[in-house]
């Protein structure tokens, strides 16, 4: 295993694990990280509270090619409160037209209510 800090949409890589914790709000996030990872790899993302909304998290997660596998709370901690991580298996390519560019996925996330950061 090996850990590296890149940025999602200048990579070429084919991953089996990517992680990520606030960089993009959830559920954008799987979309911004869906060339990364190859068929059956798993995404991570750690969250914070329980506060997405979950037809938008349907529709991310379809039209990038995953599906959840199950989400786990973690022990919440005094400075970063409730935390839970999600287990997202890729199983298929995303659609066509996906991933946008990472301009367009910046601008429609900046006015959704999901997080990718630990508030």
């Amino acid at each position: 295993m090996k850990f590296q800090f890149i940025r999602a949409e200048e990579s070429k890589l084919s991953l089996n694990y990517v992680t990520s914790r606030g960089f993009i709000p959830y559920p954008y996030s799987i979309e911004a990280i869906c060339n990364l990872l190859k068929i059956n790899g798993t995404y991570v993302p750690f969250l914070g509270k329980h506060d997405i909304d979950t037809n938008l998290e349907k529709k991310v997660l379809s039209y990038s090619g995953f599906k959840l596998e199950f989400s786990e709370d973690l022990v919440p901690l005094e400075f970063l409160g409730m935390r839970h991580i999600k287990f997202l298996k890729k199983v298929s390519s995303p659609r066509h037209g996906y991933p946008r560019a990472w301009k367009e996925i910046s601008k429609e996330s900046k006015g959704a209510n999901g997080k990718d950061r630990i508030d």
